[in-house]
């Protein structure tokens, strides 16, 4: 990751929960995945990888979609609770609002998963600010599979 990025990024980390603004670009996503180890002792075993698949994600359409550069913040706010996780990413994009059914992966296979993802992993998820904000929760008992409200 290019320095410049590293030292534009800055956030907190409170025992149970992380709140970071990082620049966009392609390191986003390997950055998010790769902070959220600082929650590892919070979590339950096995939950970690889950979460760091949702965020990536997300973070990942902030990039693509949200067209969050370089110069672009992304805010990340995730907080370890009693039975799950919360976790919210949201950039300075035109936004969106979910279509039901979501649309199909791409058939060739280059893309169009991550809102699939989301869905099938998070026991809830949804989106505010217009679309510039989409929150999930985890539960950590092994439920899933929420849709959007």
């Amino acid at each position: 990751m290019p320095q410049l990025e590293a030292q534009r990024r800055n956030g907190r980390v409170s025992g149970n929960s992380l709140s970071l603004v990082l620049p966009g670009g392609p390191y986003a996503a390997s950055e998010a995945r790769s902070v959220l180890g600082v929650l590892a002792r919070e979590l339950e075993a096995g939950v970690l990888p889950g979460l760091q698949l949702l965020v990536s994600e997300l973070v990942t359409n902030s990039f693509r979609h949200g067209r969050a550069g370089p110069d672009d913040p992304i805010r990340l706010e995730v907080a370890v609770l009693e039975g799950g996780v919360r976790g919210e990413v949201a950039d300075l994009g035109p936004g969106f609002e979910p279509r039901w059914p979501l649309p199909a992966p791409h058939a060739d296979g280059s893309g169009g998963w991550g809102l699939v993802i989301v869905d099938r992993l998070a026991s809830s998820w949804g989106t505010d600010q217009r679309g510039r904000r989409v929150w999930f929760e985890l539960q950590t008992n092994g439920q899933a599979n929420g849709q959007a409200t």
